[in-house]
């Protein structure tokens, strides 16, 4: 128990007798009080006496209307003569005679009472307010703790926006430069937490106050916050054995030699559907994108991913990082069954299997299904990650403009980036144009505007094949042999039960399933004038699609279909 020595201000001897008498009671947690550590005033003057004489005072209780001196005004002449160190303070007062305290004194004070009171409801208003201290004290702890980290990320998020683009070297910067940045950091944090969502504006905020202080003139990018941010942090990488496909077959291995009697059957079924049912798991989420050849595109994805993510640091997303680890997983998982097939490893591996002659066959058999599946696999995520790289690539202001310069009038794809860069030939040319062949449905009910697409013969869309209709019979009679892979919808065509393109869209995707995988992919394309823009904003929910400018000028259209 620690002794608190205490002092009682108050003009009121009732008040004083009632709370020493509740003191010395000693029912408080963790202090104990006796009567020759207990001083007592009548005003703020006497009070503030006692105080110069060099009590070893730990707290002071304290009325706020006296003669001479308040108490509020005796509080804040101990806090400017700098003799409030390590004392608690606590109010007492009637609802009428409130301290209107400063904000240093209001955060220092362990609390107010409320008169009226007796000692015994006196004592347990006192341990609420030291409980709660207690707790706050805790919390304080706590958020200290989580804040140490943060402080230090943005810290060195900060020093690192410096050196890069403001030419500031850390260890340039003088002593109160350094200081400057802490405070400044320590400020904006203040007795709150905050999340990783507010990093960019918090850092934003750090660098106008520091780089007008340290008299810099720079226009700070939001952007390249985020890309240090991106890449400072320590990121939870993405699991490279997602899908599993080894581990899975060789746990089956390991329960078949660890059964005595299993029936012929029952070894054919644990050793292969696990593994096939695995694979065909896999194939529902890539099996409607295009089937390519991954010999040609997987051994340059990672080559292209670095160098746009070079132009746009946040290129690289958490989808496009698991397509390429689960690709990488399905190529391994290749080499390592067509090694597993290729030295008879199946006798060596599963014991019992020398002793069943008409088993082995079969189990190889399914087993050779199983990696000529996985060949294929291998092609189909080709294929999405082909579509997803460049609709990411698409999607980046920076990345757009670094193709309309370097690459003018060309198909933003793996091919021409790869040739771009004299990574590969032009003899691969028939390879790798044969994917961009594409069946563009317009869709408008002015012979202008069909015209003006099936005019569009030229380079880079000379590979397109525009398919344009009015009537829903000459739709019907195309998409029995064809898919579209782009859909261009006139917003002004209206009919019976649908009163523009976006509604008509609706019923084609009712009518033709084919038409979500466009929809998903988000190579749906709207004309619309510029004052219909605010009519189909509703639909933008629903339908990621973007807007071609009904004036059709070559160049929008082009710039359009390339670029988004």
């Amino acid at each position: 128990m620690e002794l608190l020595p205490t002092l009682i201000v108050d003009d009121s001897n009732m008040i004083v007798k009632i709370v020493k008498k509740a003191l010395l009671s000693n029912q408080l947690k963790d202090f104990e009080f006796r009567e020759d550590s207990i001083y007592t005033a009548s005003d703020g003057m006497e009070a503030f006496e006692m105080m110069g004489r060099g009590l070893p005072i730990k707290l002071i209780i304290t009325t706020v209307k006296m003669p001479n001196l308040n108490g509020d005004e005796f509080i804040e002449i101990l806090e400017d003569t700098q003799k409030l160190k390590d004392i608690e303070v606590l109010f007492i007062t009637s609802g009428v005679d409130s301290p209107k305290l400063s904000n240093m004194i209001r955060d220092k004070i362990l609390g107010i009472i409320y008169k009226p009171f007796n000692p015994k409801r006196f004592i347990g208003l006192v341990q609420e307010l030291y409980d709660e201290k207690e707790e706050t004290l805790i919390k304080m702890k706590k958020l200290r703790e989580l804040q140490a980290e943060k402080k230090k990320f943005i810290y060195k998020v900060t020093t690192i926006y410096l050196e890069k683009y403001c030419n500031k070297n850390i260890e340039s910067l003088k002593t109160s430069q350094i200081t400057l940045l802490n405070l400044l950091i320590d400020d904006i944090f203040g007795d709150d937490d905050v999340c990783e969502s507010e990093f960019v504006e918090i850092v934003h905020s750090i660098l106008s106050s520091f780089l007008l202080d340290v008299k810099i003139i720079h226009t700070i990018v939001s952007k390249n916050i985020l890309c240090i941010i991106k890449n400072s942090k320590d990121v939870v990488k993405v699991s490279e054995n997602r899908l599993k496909f080894i581990e899975t077959f060789e746990s089956k291995i390991a329960y078949v030699n660890s059964v005595e009697k299993l029936d012929p059957k029952e070894i054919l079924k644990v050793l292969t559907k696990p593994l096939l049912d695995v694979i065909s798991i896999a194939f529902v989420k890539v099996k409607n994108y295009p089937k390519v050849d991954s010999k040609l595109f997987s051994p340059h994805f990672n080559y292209i991913v670095d160098n746009l993510n070079e132009i746009d640091c946040l290129f690289v997303d958490d989808k496009l990082e698991k397509l390429l680890l689960e690709h990488k997983e399905i190529t391994n998982f290749i080499k390592w069954m067509y090694r597993f097939l290729y030295n008879d490893s199946l006798e060596k591996s599963v014991k019992i299997i020398s002793s069943l002659e008409l088993l082995k066959p079969e189990i190889l058999r399914h087993l050779n299904k199983a990696y000529q599946d996985a060949v294929l696999l291998s092609q189909y995520y080709c294929g999405e990650i082909e579509v997803y790289l460049w609709k990411r690539a698409k999607s980046s202001k920076e990345i757009v403009n670094y193709l309309k310069k370097s690459l003018p009038k060309t198909i933003p794809s793996t091919y021409r980036y790869l040739l771009y860069k004299n990574k590969i030939s032009k003899d691969k040319n028939d390879e790798y144009l044969a994917l961009e062949k594409q069946n563009v449905l317009v869709i408008s009910a002015n012979l202008n505007t069909l015209k003006k697409f099936k005019d569009m013969v030229e380079q880079p869309l000379d590979k397109w094949n525009f398919f344009c209709y009015a009537k829903l019979s000459i739709l019907d009679i195309w998409m029995n042999s064809n898919i579209p892979n782009k859909i261009i919808i006139d917003y002004n065509f209206k009919g019976l039960g649908y009163k523009n393109g976006v509604e008509f869209l609706m019923l084609l995707e009712k009518k033709y399933p084919v038409f979500k995988n466009v929809i998903d992919l988000k190579d749906v394309y709207l004309i619309a004038a510029n004052q219909q823009l605010h009519e189909i904003y509703k639909f933008q929910k629903r339908y990621k699609f973007s807007v071609i400018n009904s004036n059709l000028k070559h160049k929008d259209i082009e710039d359009g279909l390339l670029y988004h």
